[in-house]
């Protein structure tokens, strides 16, 4: 009788939280991804490519062999070989957007936001020699640097990181993964004011590895995403293993 009420109660508690969690999702939260869904060596299923002829795909973290990421592709490779895969569209105004971002070669590696097209778009870019971090514009296709910033990074290290785009002000924060400490406690490393475009999606931009994404509309937003080692996940786990 135990085990069954015991069972009984994690049941019930499942089951709130998947109202919980359906019912905020359903509205603000504007996308997530953690790539688990897609096959390794796959396009991701879930991002559009853009321009250009380079595949990106799905691979086996190099950190962790039961995670899959995302390699993106290299923008500046050659012209159009280059290429964007975007999520989103002109239907985004204010949002927030975090991703868990690897540098696996020095260079040039961003997120572009406000996305509309090549030419058109923001981008927060890690510069060559893992050190300077710089948030530009790119208007009509010509460059215009909008702030400049000093983040020491490492290859081959996960980094967690946020934008925050509302109305004509554009904020970046960048922590190391493994750092608790919540984005709201975090300074703005970059932090600019912009009126160009006020509406966009999110497209990779460098080559890179890209996992766990979420864009949503409030900060709330951002916490609804169920990640592979959630409670919710290690719920159904016990629930498992209450029936064996």
């Amino acid at each position: 009788m135990g085990k069954f009420m015991n069972l009984s109660r994690l049941l019930l508690v499942v089951l709130f939280s998947c109202l919980v969690f359906s019912g905020q999702t359903f509205g603000e939260q504007l996308f997530v991804d953690n790539f688990e869904q897609d096959d390794i060596g796959a396009e991701p299923s879930k991002w559009r490519a853009a321009e250009g002829v380079h595949v990106a795909k799905v691979i086996e973290d190099p950190t962790d062999s039961e995670n899959k990421v995302f390699e993106t592709t290299n923008r500046l490779n050659g012209g159009d070989a280059g290429r964007h895969y975007v999520i989103g569209d002109e239907s985004w105004t204010d949002y927030l957007v975090e991703w868990d971002w690897m540098i696996f070669q020095d260079g040039y590696r961003g997120i572009a936001f406000r996305y509309q097209s090549r030419d058109d778009y923001y981008l927060v870019d890690r510069r060559l020699g893992g050190t300077n971090i710089q948030l530009y514009s790119r208007k009509s296709a010509a460059w215009g640097l909008i702030k400049d910033g000093v983040y020491p990074n490492e290859v081959g290290v996960w980094y967690r990181c946020r934008i925050e785009v509302m109305k004509d002000s554009l904020i970046f924060k960048i922590k190391d993964r493994e750092d608790g400490t919540p984005f709201s406690e975090i300074e703005p490393l970059l932090e600019g004011l912009d009126p160009e475009f006020d509406s966009g999606g999110v497209a990779t931009a460098g080559i890179a590895y890209v996992d766990n994404v979420v864009v949503g509309e409030t900060e709330d937003d951002l916490a609804l995403a169920v990640q592979p080692n959630s409670s919710l996940s290690s719920l159904w786990g016990k629930i498992k293993s209450y029936t064996q």
